[in-house]
This record gives C-alpha cells, sequence and structure tokens, in this order.
C-alpha cells in the first residue's frame, strides 16, 4: 500500500498523544513528536501529499512553542489534538481518492493565530520564469573587442 508508512507514523503519534499525562508535553515527549513529524514531512514529501507535509510542519512549530512555553499546554494540546484528527482525514482521502478537497488553509491559520508564526512560502513561488533569451549566434555578433590602444 502507498501510504501505508504515512499512517503507521501518524497513528504512532496518535498513540504516543493518547498516553500522555495530563495532557502535559515535555522536552522529551516533544523530542519525540518532532522525530515523528520530520519523517512524516519527508514521507508527505516523497509521496506528493503536500497538505500532510504541511499540517505536520504546523505541528512542529506549534511543538517548539510549547516547549518554550509561549503557547499553554491546554491550548497547544488542543491543537496537536486537531492536528493529528486532521492528518488522518488527509490521509484516508489520499488513500481513497489520491487527492484531499478538505480545508487545509483554515487550520493553518488557527496554527499561525495561536503559534505567531506564519506558513513559510514555498520556494517555487520564488522562482522567476525566463523568458525573451537571447541565443548565443545573437549574442556572439552583439560583441565587440576593446582595443588597448597603447598597443598602437
Amino acid at each position: 500500500m502507498k501510504y501505508e508508512k504515512i499512517t503507521s507514523i501518524i497513528n504512532d503519534i496518535a498513540s504516543n498523544f493518547l498516553c500522555l499525562d495530563d495532557l502535559h508535553i515535555d522536552v522529551p515527549t516533544t523530542g519525540i513528536f518532532l522525530n515523528q513529524l520530520e519523517s512524516l514531512i519527508a514521507e508527505g514529501d516523497a509521496h506528493g501529499v503536500g497538505p500532510l507535509s504541511r499540517i505536520a510542519h504546523g505541528l512542529s512549530i506549534l511543538l517548539e512553542k510549547m516547549v518554550l512555553n509561549s503557547v499553554s499546554q491546554e491550548e497547544g494540546c488542543r491543537s496537536f489534538e486537531k492536528g493529528i484528527t486532521v492528518m488522518q482525514e488527509i490521509t484516508s482521502c489520499f488513500e481513497k481518492n489520491e487527492y484531499y478537497d478538505g480545508d487545509v488553509d483554515s487550520f493553518m491559520e488557527s496554527l499561525t493565530a495561536l503559534t505567531g508564526v506564519a506558513e513559510a512560502i514555498s520556494s517555487e513561488a520564488y522562482q522567476i520564469p525566463v523568458t525573451d533569451v537571447i541565443p548565443e549566434e545573437e549574442q556572439e555578433d552583439d560583441r565587440f573587442e576593446v582595443q588597448d590602444e597603447s598597443l598602437l
């Protein structure tokens, strides 16, 4: 199955989250979650599951903010749980239809509001298409040589 590894990672994250005491994510647990999310981002990118990678990246930022006490544990855990649910939905849709037609933007906006960190814009947005390239033959005709007058 194409998305088996992705499903496995998400299920591991979900089971680790359910085993938390008092819904408090400490530093060692954050490290475990961050490693799992990093693997999930890599798998999502490898299989073309962009929405999943976006959510996983947003959750990584959320965890970092929670460890730094920039986001309360209660709010952070609620959003983290919602993120796990959204990732499960995305994976389920990709397994059935090879696409996800749900709304990832609203969840990402809620993470941005909570963490204060806007989602990074893809590097593709900064690529400028190259047009009107002059062929090499025409470039050579436009060249001229500067003679050193001191040699004359």
